[in-house]
């Protein structure tokens, strides 16, 4: 958890959302998975695992990231359930 007992949050400034994940939170997350858990033998590796290819999770010559196509994802929803502060454009050819 972090200093305001949330286990995964989303804060912002001016110029920046940050998605803030306790890496001990991680860490149990894998270890109490209820299909097929994990245990994290090296946390720092795990980290430096997780900094280093988390971005670029799933992505391949025909696809972006999960964590962008998330990000598409949520976007087309705001947009299809009529959210005020985003409209759809048009391409031009």
């Amino acid at each position: 958890m972090n200093e305001d007992n949330e286990v995964v949050a989303i804060k912002s400034d001016d110029k920046n959302i940050v998605i803030v994940i306790p890496i001990d939170t991680l860490v149990f997350a894998q270890e109490n998975r209820p299909d097929l858990s994990y245990k994290i033998t090296n946390v720092k590796q795990m980290v430096k695992y997780f900094k280093d290819r988390f971005l670029d999770f799933g992505a391949d010559d025909m696809a972006d990231s999960h964590l962008y196509q998330t990000i598409d994802n949520f976007f087309s929803d705001a947009a299809e359930y009529g959210e005020e502060w985003i409209e759809l454009t048009e391409f031009e050819d």
